[in-house]
């Protein structure tokens, strides 16, 4: 059985990591473990879009999200790696926990966010962690198709450089 490619990942940078200015410390992190930004764009985030994306999640946190998040722009980053690298693993290592106040100190959410569920629940809104990233190289490709409306094969790269390197 043929391993799954794991080389390519997307990383949707939030609206809360936006306001406070930390995009380039997200994709600077991000590089300076290995990773190679392929593709960086800003997205809407439109209702189609979002229900989407929130899929799997129970109705009343898809509905929480997205209807928070509806209009908002986001930055869709897809980072790539060498063959036989892991470019999901290394993300979602480096993101932490997706409650901040559970990630780990050196993670991107555990250093820059000190949010929870709980307080996101309790006040009726998307927990601020910053970002997301893909779980698996399936929900990588189908995520890129969603957001940015292509398939990779033959992607151009990335237009700009956020981080000024």
């Amino acid at each position: 059985m043929e391993s799954e490619d794991r080389s390519e990942t997307l990383v949707l940078i939030k609206p809360d990591a936006l306001a406070r200015g930390l995009e380039g410390e997200i994709v600077g992190r991000l590089e300076r473990a290995g990773l190679r930004v392929a593709v960086h764009r800003p997205v809407r985030a439109t209702r189609e879009r979002l229900e989407r994306h929130l899929a799997h999640l129970p109705e009343a946190v898809r509905r929480r999200n997205a209807d928070d998040l509806e209009g908002e722009e986001m930055i869709a980053v897809i980072l790539s790696a060498g063959p036989g690298q892991d470019a999901v693993g290394v993300a979602r290592k480096l993101l932490g926990a997706t409650s901040p106040q559970d990630a780990a100190p050196g993670t991107i959410r555990g250093d820059l966010s000190c949010d929870s569920i709980a307080a996101a629940e309790a006040e009726n809104r998307t927990v601020h962690n910053l970002a997301h990233a893909s779980s698996s190289p399936a929900d990588a490709r189908a995520e890129i198709a969603n957001w940015l409306g292509q398939p990779r094969a033959g992607a151009e790269p990335a237009p700009t450089n956020p981080t000024g390197r």
